[in-house]
């Protein structure tokens, strides 16, 4: 790996600090999707209560998103240098990263199946373009610190990590049409399970998890 000149790594940093600039931007704008109350006093209490669901939205979107925001840093911190298809790809996976506080809320104030499938195809597409992203990275010599991956091992794994956490989101699609909202959403728990063997393999590589 060639050292990065101040030229590219100037760039690369450009690059970070707009892209922390839109994950910070979208995880502020999730809590302006819950209205505050203009009800009387004792009333107060109910009609919060009424907002649980948007709560819980709030909830989901801020750990997606803030989620996102931490493999985002994590590969950036890694790199030497930015490219072309870099920069053209973060921003297909930044553009939808601004459009979760729409979907977050739609699932928020909506008990509908269309409702999952917005923000289910939202979360799974930011997940595609996140994968991509890696590979990108892996593709080009980027890394400031990297080893060599003759075997394509490592692209495999990063492959097999985003295609199966963004089935898990699509599936849920028609699961809330043909089953339940509820049950689409108790699906997306399945990440937890998927995520174990990540870890595992980035304590093997001596990363932090």
């Amino acid at each position: 790996m060639l050292s990065a000149t101040a030229t590219e790594r100037r760039e690369l940093d450009r690059v970070g600090a707009f892209s922390d600039g839109v994950f910070a931007i979208a995880i502020t704008l999730l809590v302006l999707n819950i209205d505050v109350p203009d009800v009387p006093g004792s009333d107060l209490g109910s009609a919060i209560s009424d907002l649980s669901d948007d709560f819980v939205a709030y909830g989901i979107g801020f750990a997606v998103i803030g989620l996102f925001w931490y493999e985002h840093h994590k590969l950036f911190a890694s790199l030497g240098r930015a490219s072309g298809r870099l920069v053209l790809v973060n921003t297909a996976l930044l553009a939808l990263i601004a459009l979760m506080p729409f979907t977050t809320a739609v699932l928020g104030r909506y008990d509908e199946p269309l409702a999952v499938a917005l923000y289910a195809g939202n979360v799974g597409l930011t997940i595609i373009f996140g994968g991509l992203m890696t590979l990108v990275a892996m593709g080009g010599d980027r890394y400031a610190d990297s080893e060599p991956d003759p075997s394509g091992h490592r692209r495999r794994e990063v492959i097999v990590s985003a295609a199966s956490r963004a089935l898990v989101f699509l599936i849920s699609i028609p699961i809330a049409y043909e089953i339940s909202q509820s049950l689409a959403k108790w699906f997306w728990l399945l990440l937890l399970v998927l995520s174990v063997p990540d870890r595992r393999r980035a304590r093997r590589r001596g990363q932090t998890p």
